[in-house]
């Protein structure tokens, strides 16, 4: 399964990626929004099966809209996730996206619950362990993908 990680801290990513190949997945990876665009600009050459994704990144790649709304950075990813890809996606590619952050709080904040329906939250700080979170969902998609 193809995994695109959308995360601009390399040990966040680079454990990501180390977890996601050890069981025979394909990293994609995207320290910024330009990345992140390429990758999925160029998904009929590369499916995407699975889009774990930061809320804060590096604002390079928004439109002035999208800076506009993301305050220095904040909720860059989602601004990405909600323009770029969900538009563009049939609603159960949604069980197939996870936002992975410690400011989850944000989000909840500025968009509203529809938005990001059926989107798995996993906080990066929690005490049970996000990324744990994260690995065991892309395993249960990669069952259903079977």
């Amino acid at each position: 399964m193809n995994v695109l990680v959308v995360e601009d801290r390399g040990a966040v990513s680079f454990y990501l990626a180390e977890a996601l190949q050890a069981e025979g997945h394909v990293v994609l990876a995207a320290f910024n929004i330009n990345d992140a665009k390429a990758h999925w600009d160029n998904r009929e050459t590369t499916p995407i099966d699975c889009i774990i994704v930061d809320l804060n990144m590096p604002p390079d790649g928004l439109t002035r809209k999208q800076e506009g709304e993301s305050h220095a950075g904040l909720l860059t990813g989602w601004l990405w996730l909600r323009d770029c890809v969900l538009p563009h996606v049939p609603a159960e590619y949604r069980s197939r996206v996870i936002i992975c952050s410690g400011y989850l709080a944000d989000l909840r904040n500025s968009a509203r619950a529809n938005e990001y329906q059926g989107i798995l939250l996993a906080d990066k700080h929690a005490p049970s362990g996000g990324a744990e979170r994260v690995l065991e969902h892309v395993r249960a998609i990669s069952r259903l993908a079977e």
